[in-house]
């Protein structure tokens, strides 16, 4: 906070009665779309961004600049920084990248602007406070255009089993994911035991939520996921939710192909039907 903020307010101060070309402030996305873990750091790039309307207000040169992650340092050397990040939809930048997009957008002249590369539904998903505020509401339409729920891949693989296998095979999925984000090994779990009583609170749990979305294709509420009497019945409570959607995937596919039918020549109608007997016949 004191580094940036402060520094950034000298800076102005040692120069606002010197002619300069730029005055660069290099600023974050979490300004614009805040970290709960991070509050001092949400504080200073928002300190940033308000410098620079302050700066234009007098007729002074300033851009501010809420960069996303960049492919450098902190943000590729730790890999358990980098997955987190990816978890939550942030890819990083190349140096490059970034480089050149700044060079894009400086003739613009625009005070403030964001250089980020971001899959905004998967941040709603790990955010969902924000990701659900009516501010983001146009950027989480447009990520979302033109896709469905589908089922997953392990889903598929489940879905596709004997009904006596499921249950232990959507325990031992569960119990992978559940084990990734604790940092735990998979065979320490106990399938008896609830998630409060390993521990997981609800920053945990907004994470966990995060993977099993993505694993799945279904969404558990932090409700769910805490008040599950043990890891067994959490399982169940996905099973439920996947067999769900494989219902709905079914219902649109069909809905698909009534459309594409009824905008088919009759003799096409023919060949499909002749094609759908025969391989019920098989």
């Amino acid at each position: 906070m004191k580094a940036k903020a402060l520094g950034a307010w000298n800076l102005h101060l040692f120069t606002q009665n010197q002619s300069l070309d730029f005055f660069m402030l290099f600023s974050s996305v979490s300004a614009l779309i805040g970290n709960a873990r991070q509050a001092n750091y949400v504080a200073a790039n928002t300190f940033l961004d308000a410098l620079t309307w302050r700066r234009k207000a007098m007729g002074l040169p300033c851009e501010s600049i809420n960069w996303g992650s960049i492919a450098t340092g902190m943000a590729i050397d730790s890999e358990e920084v980098k997955k987190h990040l990816e978890l939550m939809g942030i890819y990083p930048l190349t140096v490059l990248q970034a480089l050149n997009a700044w060079a894009f957008m400086m003739p613009a002249k625009i005070p403030q602007y964001g250089l980020m590369d971001y899959n905004w539904s998967r941040w709603q998903e790990f955010e969902p406070t924000g990701g659900n505020s009516p501010r983001f509401l146009s950027l989480m339409a447009r990520s979302e255009q033109g896709q469905g729920r589908l089922l997953t891949e392990v889903c598929l693989e489940i879905s596709q089993l004997p009904e006596e296998q499921r249950e232990a095979a959507m325990n031992n999925a569960l119990s992978e994911q559940i084990a990734k984000t604790l940092r735990l090994p998979a065979a320490k779990l106990d399938m008896q035991r609830s998630l409060t009583q390993m521990g997981v609170d609800s920053l945990m749990a907004a994470e966990l939520q995060a993977v099993i979305y993505q694993a799945f294709g279904v969404r558990l509420s932090t409700l769910e996921l805490m008040r599950a009497q043990s890891l067994n019945h959490l399982s169940g409570v996905l099973t439920g939710k996947v067999f769900l959607l494989a219902a709905d995937n079914v219902q649109v596919a069909q809905s698909h192909e009534a459309s594409v039918v009824d905008h088919m020549p009759d003799e096409d109608v023919d060949i499909l039907l002749s094609q759908l007997l025969a391989n019920e016949e098989k």
